[in-house]
């Protein structure tokens, strides 16, 4: 169908053509003809159709305008223009600048807002990663959203301003605005709307692409880091004059430690070697678990052995050396036992037997002979033993390794040398080896010196090598207590000579390594290297970054292309055409125009096109003046005496019209949607209290994160385009459901201004219009994306402890086995020690104590016959634990005192003893020990000759006491009472060089009264029995152990740390007793031992010693679990297994957020799809062409002029429009907006249910 010929065009028309001296109904066809020009007016006259309209009405101006052409205006929304597209680009590529320094930060140092772990990431860094890039996602989406809607309602009027006109489908019937978001792009290049087309495209890639993913960049966790650094040189070995001195016993002990009782070997050292270690110099911010790798020295010996050539009477090592064979064999008048000797070249007073002799000369002074022998007769002589005797040399090697080194425990790990050298030879001007070699046959320092009993006692061996091997005779020399314990060989396996080797050579390396680790010094100068250490904090995903990055490139990119259309956009509009009045204002300049559409009121969409499909239309642009029209084959308006379209044949009455958005099942499925996310939300909830935290589907970082926030935000941001739809469907018909009503004023109906917004922006505005409805659509879409936000950030990962149930066997009971803690405890010359070296590695080097032992407690072995701990769980249920109440008071000596210590202090005599007043009176008196001077007769003192247990004070001295008391009578109560306490004094005083106290001494004094008791605990170890944590449940119970007297065992037990005490007045900070040296330790202070120091403060004291005294006992009883029976396999105990797990957890905070919203919306559906859409139209009011099909018959548009055009004289601004039945001025009944009172309202009882396909009867239009 065309547009016929007319007789006059727009730009035509002169002032004599608009008929202002005519009959008004004749000015209003030719005004609605052809818009007049208009030039400059004055107030009353300016920019409207004031002479016009008065001449309309009657009314005569007060004078006659004249018009001129002004130069041509291209309205068009600010959004759109340069600045705010340039700034978008501008943003877009500042954004991904800004990920891509955070990525690279990321990179650099591991993570973002660093923390010792991922539990002590801060509150504000943690609530940035979740909800930081989701907020700037959804305001940048929201921003670019308002541009996208501008660009695709703007764009029929960019096609109308084409130059050629074009087709009514391209542009008056054109509804982007309407279509979801992702048919938009499609849809847009098929008609090569390339806008629209570009801003579609960049919706969906930030709807579904940058928002979603820009949740999942941050998270919290953890990473390793590698970088280059400046690391230190390795420590040294101290000088070589200064090394004699510190190779003392602790060495030994050191050994007897790691080869005996199972505990690790110093830092930097290994069974194996010594490594010097090295160390960063500056340590990275928050890191855990660094190691520093670089070029050091691994330090290690190996032994050279032959056998020992056996003679008559000698043993000979093939090269010059003999020694007797006594030093294989004294075991006369044994039967079946077997000796063990390590002799080394160096003789000393505490040695038998010794290399060094005129027939083994100096040159065999690094030589030793090792020697096991078993004699199977009694009274036999050599012949009859089976002997395999040994001669070896060690040698010491260094060589040059690069390795990365714990920074924490100063390990090596030797999975990571990267290098190594040659082995060189460790000179003796880098290494003492006769020091140490001195002190390894002798068991003694080479350099004596005034030292701890710790570095001067030697861990006595007995009870461990008879544990081992029965057989093994004592006593046994301290190197051949290591070379039974530093393999698994019992003492007949040592006599194959391969055995032998193999065990001197790993205790010849326990005790290298151990030594190292005193010579140790720090070095000097640095060296490139590298560190590597695991870090906690916000890590960011480089993949996920480098997506989002890559997208926000290609948004900016399609953002640049749409500005470069949008430069050259031409809409020949002088004002925003968003509501009904301004489409009116436009159409009503052309009377032709009306005409067309003025018999398409009851059309529907369908009908529309196919009438309007091969017609071409343009906007025509004069002044301030747009106007449309339609043209003809050759570019010419068409006038009204072209004529109208006539009604198509076919055409069929328009049912109400029911949009797609808010038909049934685009209902139900939205309703699914929500119902199915609320669920998931809930059971999850339900499944995380349930489990204690959801597992890990993965431990993948981007993959957690994908699941974690990715797909809970898409989740999101496909549910905000779905309520946009349908908010932006609400803002369209709400002044038509104002103008259903009837009596609607132009400023809530045609005026109102609600699709020129994001329809979520309308809230306010119809709140002020008192379109509640409306409001609440909008606030609804609006929370859709607050919803992104919160649903962003509803799941966090937590490391936590995981409890599963499980049952364990316990393995021993409190029964106990036999009288005395330790195995053949039998002979007061054997002293046992292995507890106190214990607590020494544990307080000294905070090395682990025994299984099932804690500092306070020793708890009876449960095993898991489940098999199902891995190595890194633990187990945890309640078990008895057996401690010890130490019971410990302070003594004062004041003799008002219920309890005193009564001292006397003279030059001959110094005793102390404690007594103890009873209510009726009646004492008892424990004595401490009596210290005396024997001297003969004399006045003077020069021949006092000092007691052998004490000697005699001279000038600042101190004196320890640590010792049971004992009753001064025979009074067996009192002497019970006296054999079950315990005595500790320290006295400082100052005496003159005979030994007279010349003041006041200082003391202090404690007793105590220990007993065993035993309480239920809850215990958690790991899987190999070492406790992690204790928890007492119930109150400690006084415990008989089977007929065993346990305040027998405590003082039997405690025994070594008394009788081991020296009880001698000494000058200097060493400590002669295991107590002191541990209170030495724990209190880290010499006071209680420096004479020149004053004593400390009781009080802080005697918790101290409790504590430690608690912890012998307890080691005591974990280095002897055989005292206690085993139990039957019928015992089991209820308990858990834990497992260190990380876990993800739902905020609480976004989950309530979320949930909440997700409640509104379904609320709001039910609502929305159960009262439809409220107005009955034919059609929606979507395109032009629409909307002047509902005004065109009318005399609506004709009338109307804009509040802002009116002089004081014009139309009455309180005219309102009715949306309903009327004559048009063609003289036939419509359906559409008209003035009243010419208009009756429809009756809106007959709008179609929702829930219905089809609606009841149609409406009767007419």
């Amino acid at each position: 169908m065309n547009c016929s010929h007319s007789d006059h065009s727009a730009s035509n028309i002169n002032s004599s053509q608009l008929g202002i001296q005519h009959d008004p109904a004749r000015l209003q066809n030719d005004v609605a003809a052809s818009p007049p020009q208009y030039e400059s007016l004055d107030l009353n006259d300016r920019i409207g159709l004031s002479g016009l309209e008065n001449t309309r009405h009657g009314r005569k101006g007060s004078r006659e305008p004249q018009y001129t052409i002004s130069k041509e205006h291209n309205w068009k929304p600010w959004r759109i223009r340069s600045p705010a597209l340039i700034g978008f680009i501008v943003f877009s590529l500042g954004l991904a600048i800004t990920l891509e320094i955070l990525a690279q930060k990321g990179q650099r140092y591991g993570a973002l807002a660093r923390s010792s772990s991922v539990d002590d990431i801060s509150d504000l860094a943690r609530l940035a990663a979740l909800y930081l890039p989701t907020v700037a996602a959804v305001l940048y989406g929201f921003f670019f959203a308002c541009v996208d809607l501008d660009l695709k309602r703007i764009q029929p009027w960019v096609e109308l301003a084409k130059s050629e006109g074009t087709t009514a489908t391209n542009s008056l019937l054109l509804d982007y605005a309407f279509d979801f978001v992702a048919f938009v792009p499609f849809t847009a290049a098929r008609r090569r709307h390339w806008p629209v087309f570009y801003a579609g495209t960049v919706m969906m890639i930030i709807f579904w692409a940058i928002t979603p993913l820009q949740s999942s960049i941050f998270g919290p966790g953890s990473t390793t880091l590698t970088h280059s650094a400046t690391i230190s040189y390795p420590e040294m070995l101290i000088p070589i004059r200064q090394q004699a001195a510190v190779m003392d016993v602790s060495i030994f002990n050191g050994a007897f430690a790691t080869t005996w009782l199972s505990q690790i070997y110093p830092s930097s050292t290994t069974a194996d070697s010594a490594t010097l270690p090295i160390h960063a110099i500056q340590s990275p911010d928050g890191g855990t678990n660094i190691s520093a790798t670089g070029w050091t020295w691994q330090l290690t010996t190996e032994l050279n052995c032959w056998p020992a050539i056996e003679g008559n009477l000698t043993w000979d090592n093939g090269q010059g050396c003999s020694v007797s064979r006594s030093f294989a064999v004294s075991m006369e008048g044994t039967l079946n036992m077997i000796t063990n000797r390590y002799i080394g070249y160096y003789d000393n007073a505490l040695v038998d037997f010794s290399l060094g002799s005129k027939t083994c000369g100096s040159n065999f002074k690094h030589q030793f002979f090792a020697v096991n022998a078993f004699n199977s007769t009694t009274g036999g002589t050599p012949k009859d033993a089976k002997i395999n005797a040994l001669f070896c040399e060690p040698t010491y090697y260094k060589r040059n390794i690069t390795v990365s080194i714990s920074q924490e425990t100063l390990k090596p790990d030797f999975s990571m040398i990267t290098s190594q050298g040659p082995k060189l030879v460790l000179s003796d001007d880098e290494f003492n080896r006769t020091a140490f070699e001195y002190l390894i046959g002798t068991g003694v320092p080479s350099v004596d010196l005034p030292r701890d009993i710790t570095d001067s006692e030697n861990i006595e061996p007995y009870y461990q090598v008879k544990r081992r091997d029965e057989r093994i005779s004592w006593p046994i020399q301290a190197m051949s207590g290591l070379v039974i314990g530093s393999r698994n060989y019992t003492g007949e396996e040592l006599l194959d000579s391969a055995a032998l080797i193999d065990a001197c050579s790993a205790a010849q390396k326990a005790m290298f390594s151990v030594a190292v680790a005193k010579l140790l010094s720090n070095g000097s100068g640095t060296q490139p290297g590298t560190i590597t250490y695991t870090v906690h904090g916000i890590l960011v995903s480089r993949p996920i970054s480098a997506v989002v990055e890559i997208l926000l490139v290609v948004t900016a990119t399609l953002v640049g292309l749409t500005w470069l259309h949008c430069r050259k956009m031409q809409t020949k509009l002088s004002e925003d055409p968003s509501t009904l009045a301004k489409v009116m204002k436009i159409a009503q300049r052309n009377s032709a125009l009306t005409a067309q559409f003025s018999r398409m009121d009851q059309m529907n969409d369908e009908d529309l096109i196919k009438a309007f499909e091969p017609m071409q239309f343009k906007t025509e642009y004069d002044n301030t003046i747009t106007s449309l029209s339609c043209i003809s084959e050759n570019n010419q308006p068409v006038t009204s005496r072209g004529g109208v379209i006539q009604q198509q044949g076919g055409i069929t009455q328009a049912v109400p019209i029911q949009p797609m958005i808010l038909r049934i099942r685009i209902g139900v499925l939205v309703i699914s949607l929500l119902f199915a996310g609320t669920t998931i939300l809930a059971y999850l909830k339900y499944q995380e209290i349930k489990l204690g935290g959801l597992p890990r589907p993965s431990e993948n970082f981007e993959v957690l994160q994908l699941l974690e926030n990715y797909i809970p935000t898409v989740f999101a941001t496909f549910l905000e385009p779905v309520w946009v739809l349908i908010n932006r469907v609400y803002c369209l018909v709400q002044p038509f459901r104002s103008l259903q009503k009837g009596n609607s004023i132009a400023k809530h109906s045609i005026e109102a201004k609600y699709t020129s917004l994001m329809p979520q922006l309308n809230a306010l505005r119809s709140i002020k219009s008192s379109h509640y409805f409306l409001s609440s659509v909008c606030t609804v879409a609006l929370l859709a994306n607050v919803l992104a936000v919160g649903l962003s950030g509803v799941f966090e990962e937590t490391v936590v402890e995981m409890e599963y149930d499980n049952r364990y066997q316990l393995q021993r009971s409190l029964s106990t086995t036999r009288k005395t803690v330790v195995k053949d405890r039998g002979t007061s010359l054997v002293g046992y020690s292995d507890n106190l070296q214990v607590v020494l590695s544990n307080l000294s080097a905070h090395t682990a104590l025994p299984p099932w032992t804690s500092p306070e407690a020793y708890f009876l072995p449960f095993t898991d016959t489940t098999k199902t701990a891995l190595s890194s769980d633990r187990l945890k249920a309640n078990t008895t634990g057996i401690t010890i109440e130490p019971r410990c008071s302070v003594l004062s000596a004041n003799s008002t005192s219920g309890t005193y210590v009564h001292s006397v202090f003279n030059s001959t005599h110094q005793q102390m003893s404690v007594y103890t007043i009873n209510e009726d009176n009646s004492s008892i008196q424990c004595g401490i020990g009596v210290f005396k001077y024997n001297s003969t007769v004399s006045d003077s003192h020069d021949d006092i000759i000092p007691d052998v247990y004490n000697g005699a004070p001279i000038g600042q001295s101190s004196l320890e006491i640590y010792m049971r008391m004992s009753s001064l009578d025979d009074n067996p109560k009192h002497v019970d009472w006296c054999q079950q306490r315990l005595f500790a004094g320290w006295l400082h005083v100052n005496a003159t060089s005979n030994g007279d106290i010349q003041e006041q001494p200082q003391s202090m004094f404690l007793q105590c009264v220990p007993v065993v008791r035993t309480g239920s605990y809850e215990v958690t170890v790991d899987s190999k029995g070492y406790v992690v944590e204790q928890r007492r449940v119930g109150a400690l119970n006084d415990i008989f152990l089977s007929g065993t007297n346990t305040s027998k065992i405590v003082g039997t037990e405690l025994d070594p740390l008394t009788g081991a005490q020296r009880n001698k007045w000494q000058n200097t900070t060493n400590a002669g007793d295991w107590m002191n040296s541990f209170l030495k330790l724990y209190l880290n202070t010499t006071s209680l031992i420096d004479p020149e120091l004053q004593l400390p403060d009781p009080n802080a004291v005697l918790p101290a010693f409790e504590t430690i005294m608690q912890e012998i006992v307890a080691v005591l009883f974990g280095l002897n679990p055989d005292f206690f029976n085993a139990t039957n396999d019928e015992t089991f105990v209820d308990g858990f297994l834990v497992r260190t797990e990380t876990r993800i957890f739902m905020s609480d905070w976004a989950l309530s957020v979320s949930l909440a919203i997700l409640g509104i919306n379904i609320t709001m559906v039910l609502v929305v799809y159960t009262r439809g859409l409220g107005v009955i139209l034919p059609r929606l009011p979507s395109t032009i062409g629409s909307i002047l099909g509902y005004v065109a018959a009318s005399r609506a548009v004709k009338e109307y002029t804009e509040p802002d055009e009116m002089t004081t004289e014009g139309v009455n601004q309180t005219q309102t429009f009715t949306f309903g039945k009327f004559i048009g001025q063609d003289g036939e009944p419509h359906v559409g907006i008209e003035l009243d009172p010419y208009v009756l309202p429809l009756d809106i009882r007959n709008k179609r249910s929702p829930f219905r396909k089809d609606g009841p009867d149609l409406p009767d239009w007419v």
